[in-house]
């Protein structure tokens, strides 16, 4: 798609999302801070995560979900989801201990469920390196193949080779002055409308020291891909991560380290009653929900990284990403 057809696009749906409470995929995903802050039951701190803008879901219907999995619950500030025109272009704490590697995935079988996607083990050709992997990808090719696309707005995408975990090169990205369009990410559109199972992604993160966490902003997403945009996304904060979802937001008790790089798991039990979802940092808990419902009703096939979306109020931000395994067993870190 040439240039100026993928910046029509995002006019046209940056136009849609301003005429309408469902909004469209940018208005999404972006957290409920404002709403918490002034006592708002209008989706409580429902998060910048999966698609909890609809009533029912995360509170009120203004900030319905969009983009990229997520829904700013009850806000009406933009949300953090993604562009996407239709050819798939721009787009409760429980206290548990830790899961096993497996974590539930004990159906043993094909875990999707009327999506029309590959068996279990997802398209292997994506992930030839790396068996059983839905998708991976270490950003060695410098045209970006593997992934669907990017939205950049008030950002930059760019492979870096000065800064890599493994490999030549890994992605940097980088958000501007405080705004509220402010997201540099890559997305990949191939996870196969999954409506049951467990989902993992694995990602390598490096925010360099210099970055100050004036607000928050959220650093991984898996979702559907139509509205309502429902799924999850990490938010990092000052002090600790969170998890925003299409159940609301959960609270985080561990910082994200700088300086280092850091093996981020995202994880989510997709199941109408018994669904969970979670992140990890290092292999070590970070941040869980309950027991909710945790079933797109599109199914889980979108998944992005890079800077999902900076908070209106969130200075610059620089993050890197490296070594990509998303599938429906845990990958580790190695």
């Amino acid at each position: 798609m040439t240039s100026w057809l993928r910046t029509g696009w995002l006019w046209l749906g940056l136009s849609a999302c301003s005429l309408g409470a469902m909004g469209c995929l940018r208005w999404g995903y972006a957290e409920r801070d404002r709403a918490r802050d002034a006592g708002s039951d209008a989706g409580a701190d429902g998060g910048r995560g999966g698609a909890a803008g609809t009533a029912g879901r995360g509170g009120s219907t203004a900030g319905a979900g969009a983009g990229g999995a997520g829904g700013r619950a009850g806000s009406d500030e933009p949300g953090d989801g993604g562009m996407q025109p239709p050819d798939g272009g721009m787009n409760e704490r429980d206290g548990e201990s830790d899961h096993d590697d497996d974590d539930d995935d004990d159906d043993g079988g094909d875990d999707r469920e009327d999506d029309g996607g590959a068996a279990d083990g997802g398209r292997s050709e994506f992930c030839p390196e790396r068996s059983g992997a839905i998708f991976c990808d270490g950003f060695e090719d410098p045209a970006f193949a593997r992934w669907s696309y990017p939205v950049i707005t008030n950002g930059t995408l760019a492979r870096s080779t000065d800064r890599k975990r493994t490999g030549d090169a890994s992605l940097r990205a980088t958000t501007g002055a405080p705004g509220l369009e402010n997201q540099a990410r890559y997305a990949t559109n191939e996870l196969g409308a999954l409506k049951s199972g467990d989902l993992w992604m694995r990602y390598y993160y490096f925010v360099p020291g210099s970055v100050v966490v004036t607000s928050h902003f959220s650093a991984g997403v898996m979702s559907e891909l139509q509205e309502p945009y429902a799924g999850f996304s990490l938010i990092v904060r000052a002090a600790r991560v969170d998890l925003s979802t299409m159940a609301g937001s959960v609270e985080g008790t561990i910082a994200f380290p700088r300086d280092r790089w850091v093996c981020v798991e995202l994880h989510v039990k997709i199941d109408p009653t018994a669904g969970l979802f979670e992140a990890y940092l290092d292999e070590e808990l970070a941040v869980r929900s309950g027991a909710v419902n945790s079933v797109p009703a599109a199914g889980f096939r979108n998944a992005e990284v890079g800077i999902h979306y900076a908070e209106e109020t969130q200075g610059p931000v620089e993050a890197f990403v490296d070594d990509v395994v998303i599938g429906r067993t845990r990958m580790g870190c190695d």
